[in-house]
């Protein structure tokens, strides 16, 4: 069975709810409505390996080099085969996470693509767990994260 781990803030949590509506066994989830880095970084991580692994962090923190130091660090804690950030609204946070990302060969999703009320959270969580995880493809199926990753860097 595809396991996943959805780690972070806000974002983490609605991410988190859509995708177990979504999926009746859905995502383990580490997440917490306005957590920063350090909470985050704090927090006990489940000791198993995921097939992937999807970080929604940095909306509340300030974009500095030592929120890119922290998440450089957060990413190498990650036990799990594949990981895919959220990029926040903010386009400085989602420069400073996407640049984390390309170091890594990590995917990145880019949630200015959804539809917002306060340019911090989206409006439908389902929209984006839709394009996380389509229905009629295997929960763990490569082709379907490869397609929207593709088009997210574009």
């Amino acid at each position: 069975m595809f396991a996943c781990l959805v780690i972070g803030d806000s974002i983490g949590v609605g991410l988190s709810g859509a995708i177990n509506n979504r999926y009746a066994s859905g995502c383990d989830s580490v997440v917490e409505a306005g957590a920063t880095i350090d909470q985050i970084l704090a927090w006990r991580k489940p000791a198993r390996l995921y097939g992937a692994t999807v970080l929604a962090v940095g909306s509340n923190d300030q974009p500095s080099r030592q929120l890119t130091l922290k998440l450089t660090r957060l990413r190498q804690n990650i036990a799990t085969k594949r990981v895919i950030w959220m990029l926040p609204y903010s386009r400085e946070r989602a420069y400073l996470i996407n640049s984390i990302a390309v170091t890594f060969g990590d995917d990145t999703l880019d949630i200015a693509r959804f539809r917002t009320s306060d340019r911090v959270h989206p409006i439908s969580y389902d929209e984006i767990a839709a394009v996380l995880l389509p229905r009629g493809q295997p929960r763990g199926s490569r082709k379907s994260t490869v397609e929207w990753s593709q088009r997210s860097r574009r």
